[in-house]
């Protein structure tokens, strides 16, 4: 099991804050190798972003980065979240792109990841 730290998502991305709901909402993930490093990302549908982290050592992830996909993002901290919610997650083999499927705002994410820049 991975936990999902509160620092490691920003503030400012919605959350929902309904007590039995739970504040990010990992739906989907996806995994790649970026210079012979395993990384996992997964959609965090309630904050309307995709969050990376370095997995190459398995008992000791280390989160990477939190990224906010789609445009028109207009949820908040409240009982729903955000108004993107990204459920489908793809990742190009090398982890320089990765692809989402919003489902709210019917669209779809290419996010150049910022992994590959390392």
């Amino acid at each position: 099991n991975l936990a999902i730290a509160l620092g490691d998502i920003p503030e400012t991305l919605p959350r929902v804050e309904d007590e039995g709901s739970p504040l990010f909402s990992p739906d989907s993930l996806t995994v790649f190798d970026h210079g012979g490093r395993a990384h996992v990302a997964a959609t965090l549908r309630h904050s309307g972003a995709v969050a990376i982290w370095d997995v190459s050592d398995v008992t000791a992830p280390a989160f990477v980065t939190t990224v906010a996909v789609g445009q028109l993002e207009a949820g908040g901290v409240d009982e729903d979240g955000s108004t993107i919610r990204p459920e489908g997650i793809s990742a190009s083999p090398d982890g320089r792109w990765i692809l989402t499927a919003n489902e709210e705002e019917s669209s779809v994410s290419l996010v150049r990841s910022l992994v590959a820049e390392e």
